[in-house]
């Protein structure tokens, strides 16, 4: 594969052993159960966009994003592959043993990778890439320097771009791992869900605390940046004492990085988890209850918060660009540097382009008929109005400085201010006269939060 990032050659970090950075301390008593949360929407649910919205005025802001051939780029690059899935999954993915079906798939995500550079311009410079699944390392080492190759001949990878990739811990192995640094991935993240075998068995997913200790290891030997592991909070058989042992093990493991996500069970809509015998799943309130109890845990065993269930250790770059105030939240988590117009590639995926936000076709099939055509695979969009902006803009906000100025709230929208301030009362939020600070226990509330903010912005929406 040629080199086309002569101009920034990628070095190897020096390795160090992370884990005795994190300090040993006893885990909290937990929490009462809370209210039950809600995500926040990054953007108005898909199921609520136009259909019908025309592409061209898609096609305008892209046009638009062309027009500024200097601004960087943002990318999400989407494969819905896994081996097995796991009885818990919330994902729309594929299992699939079969390494053809990865090539057919890559073969498609190339047509969209070309479409998109033939309108935006070949080689613009990106500042983000996150690749994720499913299973992104399922595919083997020539998929994977495919894949990479590919968005090298359209898009510009500098060195000291934000690249990170999604992976099983259960499929990696240390020459695998070299070889995603070597391709110029900076940031890893392992699935994990829980370490428990009790819990392991009920949600599908068996992996040893060793297998998942090794992984982060040799990640960290290969010279990431930073290695990170989720959490599931509120999966069957998730009791607290289990979910403590859990804690506890995390802290001996040491990874850079722990996001904490809620179980959704939603069998309807993923009938994968009609496994799930209904009498093991908790209660809302019990799984915001389990997420509250983690986000305690992890702030006593010294990770400290960044948005909505990141927990990292002190001296992350999160903490550097939220102290110099260029922290971002984007569709794939947080990063630092200035805001950037974002690609999705892949079923279901979003886009966005100043004010437009587009949605790919969900479903694999149709999705690479379309692209196989010659066509865009965007099947429904929605435009931002100035009040959707500004609410938007105080979320991202909360989220990823943990604090909400008064002055983003002015102009007719002080009744927001206040039903957060309400909070105060709860523990969640300090007040001051130009903003509300989240508390350390408010932290695993953020969702609750920003619900007056969720509601505000539940609206018509505006015609095309």
């Amino acid at each position: 594969m040629a080199d086309v990032r002569q101009e920034q050659p990628r070095q190897t970090a020096v390795w160090r052993p992370r884990a005795a950075m994190v300090p040993r301390a006893r885990l909290p008593v937990p929490p009462a159960p809370g209210k039950p949360g809600e995500v926040w929407p990054v953007l108005p649910q898909p199921s609520e966009w136009r259909a019908s919205f025309p592409l061209p005025t898609w096609m305008a802001a892209l046009d638009q994003v062309a027009s500024r051939p200097a601004q960087g780029l943002a990318i999400g690059i989407h494969l819905p592959l896994c081996a097995q899935r796991c009885a818990y999954c919330a994902h729309d993915v594929v299992a699939t043993g079969d390494g053809s079906a990865v090539d057919r798939y890559l073969d498609a995500l190339e047509i969209e990778l070309e479409l998109a550079a033939s309108i935006l311009g070949t080689r613009r410079e990106l500042l983000r890439l996150h690749v994720g699944g499913g299973t992104p390392n399922l595919l083997d080492d020539a998929q994977l320097g495919r894949l990479v190759e590919r968005v090298e001949r359209h898009f510009r990878w500098p060195a000291d771009a934000e690249s990170s990739i999604d992976c099983d811990p259960r499929r990696s192995s240390r020459a695998q791992l070299a070889l995603l640094r070597a391709l110029g991935f900076r940031h890893l993240r392992f699935g994990m869900a829980d370490l428990d075998p009790g819990v392991q068995a009920g949600s599908g997913r068996l992996q040893s605390r060793a297998l998942v200790a090794e992984a982060v290891l040799a990640a960290q030997q290969a010279g990431f940046d930073s290695v990170a592991l989720d959490l599931v909070c509120g999966l069957p058989g998730q009791d607290t004492a289990r979910l403590a042992a859990t804690l506890e093990a995390l802290q001996r493991i040491g990874p850079d990085r722990i996001r904490c996500l809620r179980y959704v069970h939603d069998p309807a809509r993923y009938p994968g988890q009609r496994a799930v015998p209904c009498d093991a799943v908790s209660l809302a309130a019990e799984v915001d209850a389990a997420f509250a109890f983690a986000a305690r845990a992890l702030q006593a065993a010294g990770y400290l918060p960044v948005g909505d269930g990141w927990f990292v250790l002190d001296g992350d770059p999160w903490l550097e660009a939220r102290a110099t105030g260029t922290l971002r939240r984007w569709l794939h988590g947080y990063a630092s540097g200035s805001a950037a117009d974002t690609l999705g590639f892949g079923p279901g995926r979003i886009s966005a382009a100043g004010a437009v936000l587009a949605r790919n076709e969900p479903l694999r099939g149709e999705w690479e008929r379309r692209l196989r055509d010659g066509r865009l695979p965007v099947v429904a969009a929605h435009h931002r109005g100035a009040l959707e902006a500004r609410l938007h803009a105080a979320a991202d906000h909360l989220f990823a400085y943990h604090e909400l100025p008064r002055a983003l709230l002015g102009d007719g929208l002080e009744a927001i201010w206040d039903a957060i301030g309400a909070h105060a009362a709860d523990g969640w939020v300090a007040r001051a006269p130009d903003r509300l600070r989240v508390t350390a226990e408010g932290c695993g509330h953020l969702p609750e939060l920003a619900r007056p903010l969720v509601a505000r912005a539940a609206r018509p929406l505006q015609p095309a």
